[in-house]
């Protein structure tokens, strides 16, 4: 699960990418209309020592807002009170993240716009128990996590729609198989399977089992 996704693209809400440009030209305060006023209201004495880009991201923001759903905007509002509660140095370390993301070819942003919307669907436990796990890792553990998840996503779009059914069935069957053990059972299977997926992870895996 890319965590690259998470709080990262939660800065940078309000001044998506996919929003049209406006100009890169310096905009007078007064040049702005209503609504921009009065999201901005914030920014209004810096408003005209900030760059032409930077006052075109706001701007974007706030057609981006505008187009919210009042729940959408609620949602919002609450991860912005969040962000301002957090200290300096996370808040740092976030936007690093999120520049690092907005760097990246469009075609990995894709795939990581689709684990994020993979990892939202998942269960609220089930989505707790995998930031516990992350959070838990040592910075090593984490980059190798990150290339298995990506290797894992390029091979599972190389799949037919037959291989993906059938991977899907073989999931189901083993956490239906899971459920039957106890739990002395489970953590063994679990430690059994971690294993396995680490040797077919390895680049060459393929090709030795081919030899």
């Amino acid at each position: 699960m890319i965590k690259p996704l998470g709080w990262a693209l939660l800065i940078g809400l309000l001044i998506q990418v996919t929003t049209p440009a406006l100009g890169q030209e310096v905009v007078p305060w007064d040049s702005l209309n209503d609504q921009e006023r009065r999201v901005l209201k914030p920014y209004k004495d810096q408003w005209q020592d900030l760059p032409a880009k930077r006052q075109s991201r706001l701007r974007r923001g706030v057609a981006r807002f505008s187009k919210m759903s009042p729940e959408e905007r609620q949602k919002v509002q609450k991860r912005f009170r969040k962000w301002k509660n957090m200290p300096p140095e996370k808040r740092q370390k976030i936007r690093q993240r999120f520049e690092r993301f907005r760097n990246l070819p469009p075609e990995q942003k894709r795939k990581l716009r689709q684990a994020r919307k993979r990892f939202q669907n998942l269960p609220p436990e089930k989505r707790k128990n995998l930031r516990e796990r992350f959070q838990n890792m040592t910075p090593e553990q984490r980059k190798k996590f990150r290339k298995r998840q990506m290797r894992r996503m390029n091979k599972l779009e190389n799949m037919t729609q037959e291989e993906r059914q059938r991977f899907r069935a073989k999931r189901q069957e083993r956490r239906n198989k899971m459920k039957t053990m106890s739990p002395q059972e489970r953590q063994k299977f679990r430690q059994e399977l971690r294993k396995n997926r680490q040797l077919m992870d390895r680049p060459n895996a393929g090709k030795a089992g081919g030899r």
